[in-house]
């Protein structure tokens, strides 16, 4: 009979870490090895109990996720991370694919979902969640990949063009954002019909939203 899959969780929600450990120890092919509730102490747990696979979360306190991630992978370089968050960010979903995580998974994603990418995982798959996908976009591919040439849709904007999006989060005009960029408003309207082209967001409404869930506001 083959080993258990052993994992170890990463959350600063402690009834989500136990949630989680109580339905993975409820699986023949797994076993919870060890639980963190920062980054911190994920590093250290990952390097005492050396996991096959580690879930964690992206939005806790103490040691950035992801910097704990770069010392996990030199702590523990067998292990798998796979993120698993109630946020699908275009900034948290590009600095994962900067880790070379082996998965970017939803909370609100179904057990079996999740149970099926942890052992697909564990085989040697990537796994990321359809609404996640959807957001990427791949340099020479149609079919978005998760790999060095994947970037998410808010990584094709330029410096000018992000300045012009915080104007639109801000709820600024045209006018306002092209007074307070020093620009003409016909250039700000042309910034502005790149920006949804790239996005593929054509409602403004809808774009000042998706600039304001990206944390793109500007006092």
């Amino acid at each position: 009979m083959s080993l258990p899959i052993r994992i170890l969780i990463v959350d600063d929600h402690t009834v989500v870490c136990e949630s989680l450990a109580t339905l993975i120890d409820e699986q023949p092919d797994m076993q919870t090895v060890a639980t963190a509730g920062e980054g911190e102490a994920a590093v250290n747990q990952a390097q005492q109990v050396q996991p096959d696979i580690i879930l964690m979360d992206i939005d806790m306190p103490g040691l950035d996720c992801f910097e704990a991630c770069r010392r996990i992978s030199e702590a523990a370089p067998d292990a798998r991370l796979v993120f698993l968050s109630g946020y699908r960010r275009d900034s948290y979903i590009e600095k994962a694919l900067k880790t070379r995580a082996w998965g970017y998974l939803l909370k609100w994603g179904s057990v079996d979902d999740l149970l099926g990418a942890i052992r697909r995982i564990h085989c040697g798959a990537v796994c990321v969640a359809p609404e996640v996908r959807a957001r990427l976009v791949s340099r020479g591919s149609a079919v978005p990949g998760w790999d060095e040439k994947t970037r998410t849709r808010l990584s094709l904007l330029t410096a000018r063009e992000l300045e012009v999006l915080r104007h639109i989060a801000a709820g600024r005009t045209r006018r306002e954002a092209a007074e307070r960029m020093g620009l003409s408003e016909k250039t700000v309207a042309g910034h502005l019909h790149t920006i949804m082209t790239k996005l593929d967001i054509h409602d403004r409404v809808v774009l000042a939203k998706f600039a304001i869930a990206e944390g793109l506001t500007e006092s």
